[in-house]
């Protein structure tokens, strides 16, 4: 089981959050009934008219201001 305190599991409650407040992004959980370390749980989708504008949004979900120097945590999802 993984504790609430851990890095992963802070930085994906940033991310979820700021993906819930970006227009044409989506959270999809997958109701798994444990939470393992290094196991997916879920993933956000963003949609939107350009190419430009997705990445756009991207780069807003994950700048750095709300990772709090944890940028190497999604430096390999993205």
């Amino acid at each position: 089981m993984v504790a609430r305190e851990e890095p992963g599991f802070l930085l994906t409650h940033q991310l979820i959050g700021k993906a819930l407040g970006i227009s044409g992004a989506s959270v999809h959980q997958y109701d798994k009934p444990e939470i393992q370390k290094q196991r997916k749980m879920g993933h956000v989708s963003i949609v939107g008219p350009s190419m430009d504008i997705v990445e756009a949004k991207l780069k807003s979900m994950l700048n750095e201001e709300i990772l709090d120097g944890q940028t190497a945590a999604y430096r390999s999802v993205v």
